[in-house]
């Protein structure tokens, strides 16, 4: 855990430094929320929070730091005593913008603990819209589709006893934030 929190505030000094000159509404700080059809675990949530930094009006960086729930796991709580029901993943992405408009491509790359059983490698990507609200447009809206595959480092929960049948957990749903640009 304190190596991921270190990679977020890591990535975060990095995402300001990279920037460095542009305009002051360029950073933009969200919280929001998502979930939508895991594979192999049918349904999860998450929560998250954003930091994204404009280098130029087609392009930006950014790190996100989400904590997942896997509703339909928590009745495995009654039978067992494993800890399938949560998660965490921290990534850095960046966001390409054609023309510099509110519509942008995500890709990504970061670290996650999968359902607190499984350390993985997770590739992120995504699309959405961007809307500045307000008269000074420094409100945020952001709606868009999240794709999030986790690809397993060292034991995979998801095998047989011959260490066959290897699944990579997948994620693909709505994400919704609401935040400040400055």
């Amino acid at each position: 855990m304190k190596k991921a929190i270190f990679g977020f505030v890591l990535a975060v000094l990095f995402a300001f430094a990279g920037g460095a000159g542009v305009a002051a509404q360029d950073n933009m700080v969200t919280i929001g929320g998502g979930g939508g059809l895991g594979i192999p675990v049918a349904i999860y949530v998450e929560t998250f929070a954003s930091f994204e930094r404009q280098i130029i009006p087609e392009f930006s960086i950014g790190v996100n730091a989400a904590f997942q729930l896997y509703p339909l796991a928590v009745f495995a709580l009654v039978f067992t005593d494993e800890p399938y029901t949560f998660g965490y993943l921290i990534d850095a992405q960046a966001h390409w913008y054609p023309g510099g408009g509110g519509f942008h491509l995500d890709f990504g790359g970061g670290y996650s603990y999968y359902m607190l059983t499984m350390h993985c490698a997770a590739i992120t990507s995504g699309l959405g819209w961007r809307f500045l609200l307000g008269s000074s447009e420094s409100f945020v809206l952001n709606l868009g589709i999240r794709t999030e595959i986790f690809v397993p480092i060292g034991k995979n929960i998801f095998e047989d006893s011959d260490r066959n049948a290897r699944l990579t957990p997948v994620h693909i749903g709505p994400h919704l934030s609401l935040g400040g640009a400055f």
